[in-house]
């Protein structure tokens, strides 16, 4: 079978382009992701919760997964356990957001783990 040098041209800049991709920036937002935690309470039960309000940035190259890196920013006032009370308590005396309103995470290091 004969492939034509038009065929052979574009078979080629799809393979170089899929080689030498660039890495993929994922935008990390509360609309399409959620942060949630759980935690124990008196050695008896757990408290769930989550933030509202998030955003950040996922940089994946899978060439060098290594060089992989996150960033992300949290709203610490958006806490939400689903009780009133215990949100304005964490806000207040644990998170502290009058001097802390963004809670900041950046990787140091990813790794990949089979």
């Amino acid at each position: 079978m004969k492939l034509n040098k038009s065929i052979i041209v574009c078979l080629f800049l799809v393979l170089s382009t899929i080689v030498s991709a660039a890495p993929i920036t994922l935008h990390i937002d509360n609309t399409h992701s959620s942060i949630q935690f759980t935690v124990p309470f008196l050695a008896i039960s757990d408290v769930t919760g989550r933030f509202e309000r998030f955003c950040g940035n996922f940089v994946f190259d899978d060439t060098n997964i290594m060089a992989a890196r996150l960033e992300l920013f949290v709203d610490a006032s958006s806490i939400n356990t689903g009780l009133k009370i215990r949100d304005r308590d964490l806000v207040e005396k644990y998170l502290q957001t009058k001097a802390y309103p963004i809670i900041y995470f950046k990787s140091k290091s990813v790794r990949l783990t089979k």
